[in-house]
């Protein structure tokens, strides 16, 4: 948990916090503080942010793509939390909860809490009395109430975390709602899972980088490739860093997305040989390692494009590319590609085959 004066913000890398995208003024974070007053407490890293960034459509509807990522100056040592990637079926009515902040206790209540403080609540799938208008797929709803008492995050909570009780893995971020603790007025929180590889593509970047810096010699764009508003994947070259962290999911106009178009944002088509070299020079080549072994290859570009091998993005490694068999069992195309499984044609199939 971090405090980042107004806001919440929790570590989800070693040197990445996950927050909300309307905190727009987060400068520098408390990581390990219970009282937000006491910057000098054993344990307390006061950290700098380095750079910030917001979803890419964040702004366009409202208050909808509420998330923030800020990747800190220097690593934290403490050990980051475990975000929900879709694959563990929360969420469901009557989940229970905890969300934690230095938020005021009553609305309007003026001065943020001093001392860290987290409450219990449930997912409530309808979302009390909000109209289904206001409620996107990127959020859903949680709150309690017992005795008469309504319970709830506030003012201040905002970009903090929510997470699930049994397993400890985070599920959403504080984001917004009718006041606090209102009745049929459930807190709204951020859907971690619906853009978990947004995130986890943000992660690799600022984490070591599994992308490398020039894209494979054997990789070729689309064809006549373009976007919802006519670029091309030049355009992406200059207005996002390679493996398109931000934009590559988006603005697919009949043609494909960017990840799956651009050689840049990981995608293009593989050539059966790399292009002839000059002479006297010898064409670059990827292989596995002897042995079919695929482990000793880093990098997610690096390897998918080694012969046999394929990125297992779910656990972060090189492994040997599993058949169209095993890969069929992925319906959904982020699952597939997950599972170092490709997605083509509506199907996940395997890379090789």
């Amino acid at each position: 948990m971090a405090y980042a004066y107004g806001c919440g913000a929790s570590l989800v890398a070693p040197n990445v916090l996950l927050s909300a995208a309307h905190c727009t003024s987060i400068n520098k974070v408390l990581i390990g503080a219970h009282s937000r007053l006491d910057e000098n407490a054993d344990g307390v890293e006061k950290i700098t942010i380095a750079e910030s960034k917001a979803h890419p459509s964040y702004g366009s509807n409202g208050i909808d793509y509420d998330y923030r990522v800020l990747r800190l100056s220097t690593e934290s040592s403490y050990d980051p939390i475990e975000i929900d990637d879709g694959t563990l079926g929360f969420l469901q009515n009557g989940d229970e909860l905890t969300v934690m902040g230095w938020g005021t206790v009553v609305e309007g209540g003026g001065s943020l809490a001093t001392n860290l403080r987290e409450v219990d609540v449930k997912v409530d799938a309808g979302c009390g009395s909000y109209s289904a208008s206001q409620i996107t797929d990127r959020m859903f709803c949680a709150g309690r109430t017992e005795g008469g008492t309504i319970y709830d995050s506030c003012q201040g909570d905002s970009g903090g975390p929510i997470i699930d009780k049994d397993s400890g893995v985070q599920v959403g971020i504080v984001s917004w709602g009718s006041g606090c603790a209102r009745a049929g007025k459930p807190g709204v929180y951020s859907k971690i899972s619906d853009q978990y590889d947004w995130i986890n593509e943000m992660i690799e970047m600022w984490s070591g980088g599994s992308f490398p810096t020039q894209a494979p010699s054997n990789c070729q764009d689309y064809a006549n490739w373009k976007d919802s508003y006519g670029d091309g994947c030049e355009w992406y070259e200059e207005n996002d860093s390679e493996g398109c962290p931000n934009y590559g999911e988006y603005f697919d106009g009949g043609m494909g997305t960017p990840n799956e178009a651009c050689c840049w944002c990981g995608g293009g088509t593989e050539t059966t040989s790399p292009p002839q070299s000059s002479p006297g020079t010898s064409a670059p080549s990827v292989s596995p390692t002897a042995g079919g072994d695929c482990s000793g290859i880093s990098g997610q570009r690096q390897c998918n494009q080694a012969e046999g091998c394929s990125y297992h993005k779910k656990n972060k490694e090189c492994v040997l590319a599993p058949s169209s068999e095993e890969c069929s069992e992925f319906t959904k195309k982020r699952k597939c590609k997950r599972n170092a499984c490709k997605f083509k044609n509506g199907s996940c199939v395997g890379r090789w085959e």
